[in-house]
């Protein structure tokens, strides 16, 4: 069975799982989710409630919808899921030495105290689980 430890499945791959589960409103149910993983319906309910705390999914709130386990991404999490480098960006941040980046994290650093909360939390986390992975020698 996964893990939805966010060391071992990254909020990007959690969210795009969102996204690609979803019906034609955008809405996905805990239980598709649970099922596509597979994993137990609760571990997805407490990752979405905290998705949710982000501002990254929002939950199925509408009078008379079928269920409260129904959930979609917000704009700021299509935003999120949906960000791509250019291929000559790319290129040239794989191109980054060491050294190098050590000042791009600077920047980066200076960058993260000014976006919106969603691009924080999830850029926080990310650095986190980074952290985690990170095999030290």
């Amino acid at each position: 069975m996964a893990s939805l430890k966010l060391a071992d499945f990254l909020d990007e791959e959690f969210l795009a799982l969102v996204r690609d589960l979803a019906d034609y409103e955008g809405w996905v149910s805990s239980q598709t989710i649970a099922d596509a993983i597979p994993i137990e319906v609760r571990n997805v309910g407490s990752r979405l409630a905290w998705m949710k705390r982000y501002g990254v999914v929002e939950r199925d709130t509408r009078p008379g919808s079928r269920t409260r386990n129904d959930w979609r991404l917000t704009e700021a999490g299509e935003a999120l899921v949906n960000a791509r480098f250019s291929k000559s960006q790319a290129t040239t941040l794989s191109k980054i030495s060491d050294d190098q980046l050590w000042g791009l994290s600077q920047e980066l650093s200076s960058r993260y105290e000014t976006v919106g909360n969603a691009a924080a939390n999830l850029i926080r986390r990310r650095f986190t689980a980074s952290t985690v992975r990170r095999k030290y020698l």
